[in-house]
């Protein structure tokens, strides 16, 4: 007698995990698709992308479902079903992050499922360490290590998860002074990633604009953060608040009235000035690329940006995807006085074969993001 091959049992919250993490990557599939993929019946696929279509994971379509990401800015993936996304990369990086850690240091374990991988590639290594965390999850694999000494600063436990928050932890966790923290984030934004690698770009002593805007100013952050030496020129009252608090830095701020409603200063003396000088490297932003044409809504805007990028041996554009649309209404410039644009991977194909054919080099950093 022919015996019929058993599918394999798959937990729900893994199941629905594999569902998200093959709809990410494909746009949308069939319930037949994702069947024949993950090895569970059609009506089982199916009570699953209701529930996850009831939860704001995705939308349904005739026959199958399609991933759109949660735009809502309180949306929060279920706890077990998160602890399951992108499982291998999240235990790489606790891996990687336990081989951080010395003997003998205090570390704060935040809540999330790439901490916790974190905590058991430590576990593993058995170092002697004080372990803090609000984790009950983190606290019990801790409680297993003979060596470790285990804080739990307590607080109320969130309804369905495994994380206490408020107080007492809160103000515990003001009192204390530990080495290390190990913390995740929902997600980090293509800005952050931008500012990053452009911050990269910059080397020792060089002469630096950076123009105005939220893209330049994490850029400031991150090289801030490098405390290699620069000589700063900037428009930017809160881009100008960071550097100043750079002893290395040399600050210039250029001057002019400030924009009502911003942090920024246009006109003159600013512009002038601006074009009797020759630094390194400019950071521009712009509202627009459009073709071969950077735009901006303001003319005087557009004036400060003209003479940011005249005024520099390099100019690298900062831009997220969403800023490939349609002009603004002041051209500063041409596509071809850039030298690296900067952006993140939601940027199409068509736009990037586009910039390329301007032998313009693209650096793409990936947006995605989302962490736990």
């Amino acid at each position: 007698m022919e015996l019929q091959s058993k599918r394999v049992e798959i937990l729900p919250a893994k199941r629905r995990a594999m569902i998200l993490e093959r709809l990410r990557r494909d746009g949308a599939a069939s319930i037949l698709e994702l069947s024949e993929a993950i090895g569970a019946s059609a009506s089982t696929i199916r009570r699953d992308l209701e529930q996850l279509t009831e939860g704001g994971y995705l939308e349904r379509t005739h026959g199958g479902a399609l991933f759109v990401p949660p735009l809502q800015a309180t949306f929060e993936h279920e706890p077990s079903l998160n602890a399951q996304l992108q499982h291998p990369q999240k235990r790489a990086i606790g891996a990687m992050a336990a081989l951080r850690l010395n003997p003998r240091e205090s570390v704060i374990f935040d809540t999330g499922s790439t901490v916790l991988e974190a905590v058991r590639a430590t576990a593993e290594r058995q170092i002697p360490l004080t372990a803090v965390t609000n984790s009950l999850e983190a606290a019990s694999l801790c409680a297993a290590c003979p060596s470790w000494r285990v804080i739990v600063p307590g607080g109320t436990v969130r309804a369905g998860s495994q994380m206490m928050v408020g107080e007492p932890g809160v103000s515990f966790l003001g009192t204390i002074h530990a080495d290390v923290c190990l913390v995740g984030a929902y997600a980090i934004t293509g800005r952050i990633l931008i500012g990053a690698m452009a911050a990269l770009r910059l080397n020792p002593r060089e002469s630096v604009i950076f123009d105005t805007g939220s893209t330049v100013l994490e850029a400031v952050r991150a090289t801030a953060e490098r405390q290699i030496p620069l000589t700063a020129v900037t428009n930017s009252l809160e881009a100008a608040s960071l550097c100043a608090a750079c002893p290395s830095w040399r600050v210039i701020v250029p001057g002019g009235t400030v924009r009502a409603g911003s942090q920024m200063m246009v006109g003159e003396p600013g512009v002038s000035f601006l074009g009797t000088i020759h630094a390194d490297v400019c950071l521009v932003g712009a509202y627009a690329i459009t073709g071969r044409i950077l735009t901006d809504a303001s003319l005087e805007v557009a004036s400060l940006k003209r003479a940011m990028i005249q005024s520099a041996r390099r100019a690298i554009l900062l831009i997220d995807s969403t800023k490939f649309r349609a002009p603004s209404f002041s051209a500063f410039c041409d596509i071809e006085a850039i030298s690296e644009v900067i952006t993140d991977d939601g940027v199409s194909e068509d736009h990037l074969a586009m910039l390329r054919s301007f032998n313009i080099k693209v650096t793409l950093v990936d947006a995605a993001g989302n962490a736990g």
